[in-house]
Formats: C-alpha cells, sequence, structure tokens
C-alpha cells in the first residue's frame, strides 16, 4: 500500500502556489493551471483512473471520507483508492478565476 506521506512528497515536486494544509492524513494546496497537466499526470500516476466524474458509482466509503472536505460537483475531479477500510483520495476544485486551482488530498482509515 501506498504511503501518503510518500504520495504527498511527489506532488510537493510539482510545486504550487500557496499550501493550506499539510498534516498527518491532509493536504492541501493551490496551483494555478499552467501546472494542471503535470498534477493530473502523477495523480494519474498514483490513483489510476478518475473516480469522478465516471460512469462507475463512488464507493460509500470514498463518499463518507470525501464529505468532510467539502465533497465534489459538476467541474470538479475526484481520483480515490481503497483497500479494506483504508481510503485515500485527491479532489481537483478549479476557481471561478480559471486560473487557480486547489488539490485536496487526504487519507482516513
Amino acid at each position: 500500500m501506498l504511503q501518503f506521506s510518500d504520495v504527498i512528497a511527489e506532488i510537493k515536486s510539482i510545486g504550487f502556489e500557496t499550501l493550506r494544509a499539510d498534516s498527518d492524513g491532509y493536504f492541501e494546496a493551490v496551483f494555478v493551471k499552467a501546472q494542471l497537466d503535470a498534477y493530473t499526470a502523477k495523480l494519474k500516476d498514483i490513483f489510476g483512473k478518475i473516480s469522478w466524474p465516471s460512469d462507475m458509482p463512488v464507493p460509500e466509503d470514498v463518499k463518507k471520507v470525501i464529505a468532510k472536505y467539502g465533497s465534489v460537483m459538476a467541474g470538479q475531479t475526484l481520483y480515490s483508492m481503497q483497500e479494506n477500510s483504508h481510503v485515500m483520495f485527491a479532489m481537483l476544485w478549479p476557481w471561478g478565476d480559471r486560473e487557480h486551482i486547489t488539490l485536496k488530498m487526504g487519507e482516513r482509515s
């Protein structure tokens, strides 16, 4: 199983504009649109395909975990993985200015 700290180290290597949170089990940063391709490529490497939007429903355990961080809605993206009761996720929330994107990542067991 991937360690959350290793995943965050990989994400940090891309760079970001503003760090909002960096603690055990949760990371939040704002980056600019020019970095989006690097972020999506890294998230795809880590999580595989996008969990939402998708033709497949988001698993209930994942829904419960991400609800604590605002869930996802139209225009946003969710990556997730689940191993038994352990859930790891990444959410991309584009801003209305079309230049900034918030990345929220976390894990729960």
